[in-house]
């Protein structure tokens, strides 16, 4: 009787250890075959995005182009919050639509004008660069470190300014991808990330600093600032605090002024007089986001639109 009594409990564990090893590789089939139909379907879901990103493009500037290129010297709060609240419908996917106004960032190619086919710094952009870096916290040497690495990445020289690093560092031992300063202006803001000053500032400077390819044209449109471009706006105030630049930018009227002296004259004795020309309100370039969403996936692609001539160029998109 005991012999029976172990020889079936060897039976049970037997059994119960193959139900057990049985379990553990359905589920591991399982997982295989749910990542494979997830990839699969990634897959599918990038090339349709892909196809689809012209057709929603096209769409855009069906439904927003006239509006935009007609009413380019007054886009204003109202008319980005129009586009930002768009959304549509289509085989199954949706796509949201959301527009920035590239003029309410510090674009980095401003920091550069062009004398006899050379690119030679900008004083003036220069000195409202370094006071922007400073509300942002950074101090003196991180400032200098940050300016200089930008000119020596962009400058046709090979000799490094005081906290400027050129080819020799770029194409030293301490990086593990070397490569040469392209001295040349920037195409995307994405090209910060390869200067060491950098690594681990980039996420701080987004919000104020962009690339504008193609231009080194710094203009702030005043009709379509928001909280948002406080820290940039604060610059211009005789004394920079956010609270400040927060508050005047709250009484910009949602339909926004008809030319930067209108404002002004409203917030008298504020402003620092050497940056006032820098005030506009106009635009000249936009970005536009289109993110399709399937339902189990999203893909956000960004593209750049230039203003110009009552006309609206799409350039340089790429997948966020």
């Amino acid at each position: 009787m005991k012999r029976f009594s172990n020889s079936s409990g060897v039976a049970l564990l037997t059994v119960l250890l193959l139900i057990l090893v049985m379990s553990f590789l359905a589920i591991q089939v399982t997982q295989i075959l749910f990542k494979d139909i997830s990839n699969s379907k990634n897959v599918e879901f990038n090339n349709l995005s892909n196809i689809y990103l012209d057709f929603l493009q096209s769409h855009f500037l069906d439904v927003f182009g006239k509006s935009i290129t007609q009413n380019q010297s007054r886009i204003n709060k109202s008319t980005v919050s129009a586009i930002n609240d768009y959304s549509l419908e289509f085989q199954g996917y949706q796509a949201n639509f959301e527009i920035k106004d590239l003029s309410n960032c510090f674009n980095i190619n401003s920091l550069f004008l062009e004398r006899n086919g050379k690119l030679v710094v900008n004083q003036k952009t220069l000195l409202f660069f370094k006071k922007l870096l400073e509300t942002m916290e950074l101090d003196e040497a991180e400032v200098d470190t940050i300016s200089d690495k930008i000119i020596d990445w962009v400058d046709e020289d090979n000799l490094p300014r005081a906290y400027g690093a050129e080819n020799y560092f770029y194409t030293g031992p301490a990086n593990k991808t070397p490569r040469f300063t392209p001295k040349r202006l920037f195409f995307n803001a994405s090209e910060l990330r390869q200067l060491s000053a950098f690594s681990n500032l980039y996420e701080i400077m987004q919000k104020s600093i962009c690339v504008i390819p193609y231009s080194n044209a710094f203009l702030v449109n005043l009709n379509t600032l928001d909280a948002r471009n406080a820290e940039l706006f604060s610059i211009f105030l005789k004394t920079p605090e956010l609270e400040t630049a927060e508050s005047i930018i709250s009484r910009i009227p949602l339909e926004g002024y008809e030319n930067p002296q209108d404002f002004i004259n409203t917030e008298t004795d504020l402003f620092y007089a050497e940056y006032i020309n820098y005030l506009v309100t106009d635009s000249n370039a936009l970005s536009l986001a289109i993110t399709i969403d399937s339902g189990f996936t999203s893909a956000t692609y960004v593209s750049l639109m230039i203003l110009n001539d009552n006309s609206i160029s799409i350039l340089d998109t790429f997948k966020k």
